[in-house]
């Protein structure tokens, strides 16, 4: 720890000091009288925010994991084989970080070493068969969210067809919205993923009031404030009206219609207090 009396050129903090041991050629293996390494003991920091600076590779199974770091990997889990399974502050696992960062070596690597598919990272990575085993087992983690955006949203953005499907035999609900407001739909229709939108479409999937404002369609945003005028005022759950999100996309007949139906060109919303004319 840092002492007061000592100089702050010395010692910044504890990450200062053992940097400096690991540089010095300090071993991350060594154990002490219990049997643990400082690889170990650094791994299982309870609090993912406690080092300032980037995490370390050789003691973060998550950075190990993003970068694709098959040796750390490999030196953490075989210190400690549950760190496999361990959950971050965003409640992620090594094989969702993995997934994510597309680093199928070491989604390879944590399967062979025990670790266990969840939907959100069986439904990224595209594992149909995983997928339908999860939620034949657990048949309410149809609901899971990831960052705001529901199963179907993340196969929709991946252009997934087979695993759209089985989260619509599933019971998952198209009408279902993002934090951006968007339907799975209008995510499919937004990435370019015509299969998907054929999909849902056959499926009976219609698009919303944020679906058009992002990607346009002046007849359904006619047949939408139609039925319903207060459409014109609807925010997201960021902040942001349909009038923000169809001026910053361009959609001009869509604004159009929004302002002729009540929405305001002077209302200041989303997170930074822009009006639609920012």
């Amino acid at each position: 720890r840092c002492l007061s009396d000592w100089s702050s050129d010395v010692c910044s903090s504890d990450l200062d000091v053992f940097d400096w041991l690991v540089k010095q050629g300090a071993g991350l293996d060594v154990t002490n009288n219990a049997g643990e390494t400082p690889r170990l003991l650094s791994a299982r920091a309870s609090n993912g925010f406690s080092r300032f600076g980037p995490p370390d590779a050789d003691t973060d199974i998550f950075a190990a994991a993003r970068e694709g770091k098959i040796e750390s990997l490999s030196a953490l889990v075989k210190a400690d084989p549950g760190l496999a399974n361990a959950t971050n502050q965003f409640n992620q696992t090594p094989l969702r970080v993995a997934v994510m960062a597309r680093r199928t070596n070491v989604v390879e690597f944590l399967e062979q070493h025990g670790a266990q598919w969840d939907i959100v990272s069986a439904v990224i990575a595209g594992q149909t068969q995983v997928a339908r085993e999860i939620l034949t087992r657990q048949p309410e983690v149809i609901a899971t969210k990831n960052f705001g955006s529901l199963l179907l949203h993340l196969s929709a953005a991946n252009g997934d067809v087979a695993t759209t499907k089985i989260l619509l035999d599933a019971k998952a609900d198209w009408r279902e919205q993002d934090r951006c407001g968007l339907s799975a739909l209008g995510v499919a229709r937004l990435r370019n993923q015509p299969d998907v939108v054929r999909t849902l479409c056959e499926r009976g999937a219609t698009e919303n009031i944020f679906d058009v404002a992002y990607t346009g369609g002046d007849a359904m945003a006619s047949h939408l404030l139609k039925r319903d005028k207060s459409l014109a005022l609807a925010t997201n759950a960021m902040g942001l009206s349909v009038a923000d999100i169809a001026a910053g996309a361009g959609q001009v007949e869509v604004l159009q219609r929004l302002l002729d139906n009540g929405a305001s060109s002077e209302r200041a919303g989303g997170f930074d207090g822009r009006t639609p004319l920012h």
